[in-house]
């Protein structure tokens, strides 16, 4: 017990002072981004237009945006700071995911505004958010799993048309994988209740799976670091 106490806290040092270091790295695209975001929620809050693709858009670029630009000045800073690059790799990551979290979060609140503002579009009040936020999140996570590995060793325009390319995928995936279960189960007449059922079943594979892959993938970035 004596000696896992502080190796838990150094392990926490670690990982705090390598997440204050991408903070400070990220400080540009981190100004940039909150200032395109609260552009995003003034327009939604003025009822001026409808932007919420705007933030989901930006969910899917942050693990490119945020790739290493200057890979031996992040080594070089690493170097003088003690932090080793797996635990790099970890707060990174960690940073990514939260993000991502709060722009799909505003997406959601922007398309809620929306519909408070156009109370009369039929095309809006009678589509729950619901479905159409888990695909979302879902194929924004999926996506950072498929090109997370390369952004952490570099940005480029290859690497965010690859973004695109795999939410727009990875978005059509979840449509299916959430329709298969209550298409099978209102076939079978399983009942009313069987299609929403079905539905939530295929949300929790979406967003688990992508959850459940993401940290399993983070460790082994961490760990080929």
């Amino acid at each position: 017990m004596t000696t896992t106490a502080p190796r838990t806290a150094r392990h926490e040092s670690l990982s705090l002072r390598a997440l204050r270091l991408d903070l400070v790295l990220q400080r540009p695209v981190l100004w940039f981004g909150g200032a395109l975001a609260l552009v995003v929620l003034l327009l939604a809050l003025g009822g001026i237009a409808f932007v919420g693709v705007v933030p989901i858009l930006m969910a899917v670029g942050v693990p490119v945006a945020f790739g290493a630009r200057e890979p031996l000045r992040e080594a070089a800073l690493r170097g003088s700071l003690g932090i080793g690059r797996a635990a790099h790799v970890r707060a990174r990551t960690g940073l990514v995911l939260g993000l991502q979290l709060l722009l799909l979060a505003l997406a959601a609140i922007v398309i809620l505004l929306h519909a408070h503002h156009a109370p009369y579009d039929d095309a809006i009040v009678t589509r729950p958010l619901g479905p159409d936020a888990v695909m979302w999140a879902g194929a924004v996570l999926w996506s950072h799993i498929w090109v997370g590995r390369d952004a952490l060793r570099h940005s480029s325009t290859v690497l965010w048309a690859r973004a695109s390319i795999s939410y727009a995928c990875f978005y059509v995936a979840a449509m299916v994988v959430m329709g298969i279960p209550g298409v099978v189960a209102g076939l079978l007449g399983a009942g009313v209740l069987a299609v929403p059922i079905g539905t939530a079943v295929g949300a929790v594979v979406v967003l688990g799976g992508a959850l459940a892959v993401l940290r399993w993938r983070s460790r082994v970035w961490a760990r080929t670091a």
